[in-house]
C-alpha cells in the first residue's frame, strides 16, 4: 500500500512513545513513510492512508487521549487500515484471565474502530516517574517494575503489518 502512515500514541511517562517510534522506524525500513504523534495533538487524518494507534495502560485501560482519538476519528478510521498496540505491565501471561484482561484494556477502542491487527507488548515502569498514588496502587496490585519491552517482538509485529 502507498501513502503515509500515522503512528499515534498516548503515553504517561514516555515509554509508549519509544514503542511508537520503533514501529514507525520499522515501517520506514520497509519503505513506508510514517509520522509519529501524540494522539491528543492530531487534528485530522488528511494525507494518511493508514494509522497505527497505541497506548499505555493505567488503572486497567487505555489512556484517555488514545480512546478519545479513536472516538474522534472513528469515521475516517473505518475507511483505512488501522492497527493498535498496547503497552502494559500487568496481564502478561497466556492464561485465560490474562487474555481477558488484555482485551478489557482495549474494549472502549473496539467500540469505535475495528483494527486489522492488535498487539500487546510488555511495557516499562520507572518508579521515579510515578506519582505517590501510582506507586501505592502499583504495590497493592503487585505491578512489576523495570523495562520489560521486547524490541524484537515490537519490531517483528510492525514489520508484519500490511498497512
Amino acid at each position: 500500500m502507498n501513502g503515509k502512515v500515522l503512528v499515534a500514541y498516548a503515553s504517561k511517562c514516555g515509554s509508549t512513545g519509544e514503542i511508537a517510534k520503533a514501529v514507525a522506524e520499522e515501517l520506514a525500513a520497509r519503505g513506508r513513510l510514517a509520522d509519529v504523534a501524540l494522539a491528543e495533538n492530531v487534528k485530522d487524518l488528511a494525507g494518511y492512508s493508514a494509522v497505527v494507534l497505541g497506548s499505555a495502560v493505567r488503572f486497567g485501560g487505555w489512556l484517555s487521549p488514545a480512546v478519545g482519538f479513536a472516538a474522534r476519528f472513528h469515521e475516517p478510521l473505518r475507511s483505512i487500515p488501522v492497527a493498535v498496540f498496547t503497552a502494559h505491565i500487568m496481564a502478561l501471561g497466556e492464561s485465560e484471565e490474562d487474555r481477558a484482561g488484555r482485551q478489557a484494556y482495549i474494549a472502549p477502542v473496539l467500540k469505535e474502530i475495528t483494527p486489522m491487527s492488535t498487539a500487546f507488548f510488555a511495557g516499562k515502569v520507572d518508579p521515579d516517574k510515578l506519582s505517590f498514588f501510582e506507586k501505592t496502587i502499583g504495590r497493592i496490585v503487585g505491578s512489576a517494575e523495570g523495562d520489560l519491552r521486547d524490541w524484537t517482538k515490537i519490531r517483528g509485529w510492525a514489520g508484519e503489518l500490511t498497512i
